[in-house]
C-alpha cells in the first residue's frame, strides 16, 4: 500500500509521464492508457495493478513496484512509468541504486505483456538479455520503461 501511494504520487509529479499522458493518450493520440485485462481484448483496458495477478512478483499484492502503463493502438509499443520501491535497491544497508535483478524482472514483464497483446495470445519469454548501461538511481524513484516490436520472423517476436 505504501509503495502504491508513493508510486502514484511520483507518477503524478513526473513531468515526462504527465506530458506523455496528456499529449499521446486519449482522443487522437497514438497511445492507450492502462493495459488490457486480456490479450485477446485490447479494447478492455481495465487492468488492476495488484488484483489481476495477486501472486506475481512484479505486479502482485506484495510487489515492490508500482506501474502505470500505456500501449500503442497498433499494439507494437509500450511505455510504462515504473516506481522502484525501497525493496528494489541493491544496497545491503542503504537505499540508492536499483537492483539489476529487479530491473530485469520488470523488463521481462514488459516485453512479455507487449508480445502477448501484439500476438493476442500467450507469449512466454524465450530469451532476455539485459545490459545495464548506467545505475538506476535514485531508488526509490520513478523510471521510464519502453519496449517495441522490432520484428516478427519464423513465428518469433523480437522485442
Amino acid at each position: 500500500a505504501e509503495v502504491d501511494r508513493a508510486g502514484k504520487a511520483a507518477a503524478a509529479a513526473s513531468e515526462w509521464w504527465q506530458t506523455l499522458l496528456s499529449e499521446r493518450c486519449g482522443e487522437g493520440g497514438d497511445l492507450v492508457r492502462n493495459w488490457p485485462e486480456h490479450a485477446k481484448h485490447p479494447e478492455l483496458t481495465d487492468h488492476q495493478h495488484r488484483g489481476t495477478a495477486p501472486m506475481h512478483y512484479v505486479m502482485g499484492v506484495t510487489s515492490p513496484f508500482y506501474i502505470e502503463r500505456t500501449f500503442s493502438k497498433d499494439r507494437k509499443r509500450a511505455v510504462w512509468a515504473v516506481f522502484l520501491g525501497p525493496y528494489t535497491s541493491n544496497g545491503d544497508n542503504q537505499l540508492g541504486v536499483g537492483s539489476g535483478g529487479a530491473i530485469a524482472a520488470v523488463l521481462d514483464l514488459l516485453t512479455a505483456n507487449l508480445a502477448s497483446i501484439y500476438a493476442q495470445g500467450a507469449t512466454p519469454t524465450a530469451s532476455l538479455s539485459v545490459k545495464m548501461a548506467k545505475p538506476a538511481t535514485p531508488v526509490p524513484g520513478l523510471f521510464k520503461a519502453e519496449a517495441w516490436v522490432e520484428k516478427e520472423e519464423n513465428g518469433k517476436l523480437y522485442i
